[in-house]
């Protein structure tokens, strides 16, 4: 099987539809698992929109991607241990409500 791009043109090639040539197999797969862990709780599915730059000066954006904020915790954490150039960094501690809208907080305290 081969994966080819669908359009022609001048567009960056991430842009582009992509099709398949030649034999493809479908292959079931068991998500019992999958549906068993859904709903992911709140603070494991938190993304927040990260844009890279490459002066500060800039105002284009070079890069876009999202990031999960515990992950990048769970990282300067062991970069903090790991690292001689992180030993000195100090990381904030964090309220661990913060992932709640101010809505659910509010219908908490308004309940009880």
């Amino acid at each position: 099987m081969k994966i080819v791009n669908l359009t022609s043109g001048k567009l960056s090639s991430r842009f582009l539809q992509k099709g398949t040539k030649g034999p493809l197999h479908c292959v079931p797969s068991d998500v019992e698992d999958t549906a068993t862990t859904l709903p992911r709780p709140v603070d494991k599915s938190m993304m927040v929109r990260l844009q890279l730059k490459r002066r500060l000066k800039y105002k284009a954006i070079w890069e876009e991607q999202l990031v999960n904020p515990n992950d990048v915790r769970d990282a300067l954490f062991v970069l903090t241990k790991m690292h001689p150039g992180y030993k000195n960094i100090k990381i904030n501690d964090i309220d661990e409500n913060y992932l709640t809208s101010d809505q659910e907080k509010t219908m908490t305290i308004t309940l009880s």
